[in-house]
């Protein structure tokens, strides 16, 4: 370890990682952080990221060349699954179809007659008509003249 008399202000982790490979090592790096916190996030498990530094020294020309490796070790992510229900013939039903009482059946739908259409439009099923309303109160006309006040005309 150096003593702080033989440390370089240059040699920063910032500024090492951000000249190896011409930035890729810090571009790596900052990536597989994030990767890492969104994981640990959706998964609520721990996550790791690990930087290695390799330092090769090339006596014959004497210089040193540094490599960097970028390893995420990452939570997986659940297998997705869907709970299923046996129908009443044996076929496997999700919960919707389960809820909706065994299935699609569509012989059991039975569609009304189209209605005929003057407009030019499609024509659309027709629904059963509401039944009429139970009998309605008769709206008298309001009475106005100098007479109103007394019930006449």
């Amino acid at each position: 370890m150096d003593t702080p008399e033989t440390f370089h202000p240059g040699n920063t982790a910032t500024a090492l990682l951000s000249k190896i490979g011409s930035g890729c090592a810090d571009a790596d790096f900052a990536r597989a952080v994030h990767a890492a916190a969104d994981r640990a996030a959706q998964t609520k498990k721990r996550a790791k990221v690990v930087l290695t530094v390799e330092v090769d020294p090339r006596n014959e020309v004497g210089s040193l060349v540094l490599t960097a490796t970028v390893e995420a070790r990452l939570p997986k992510l659940p297998m997705p699954s869907t709970q299923f229900h046996q129908g009443p013939a044996g076929e496997l039903l999700d919960q919707r179809d389960f809820l909706m009482g065994g299935g699609r059946d569509e012989s059991a739908i039975k569609p009304l007659p189209a209605a005929s259409s003057t407009s030019g439009r499609m024509s659309v099923a027709r629904t059963p008509a509401p039944a009429p309303l139970a009998d309605a109160p008769t709206i008298a006309p309001l009475r106005a003249g100098k007479d109103a006040a007394a019930g006449k005309e």
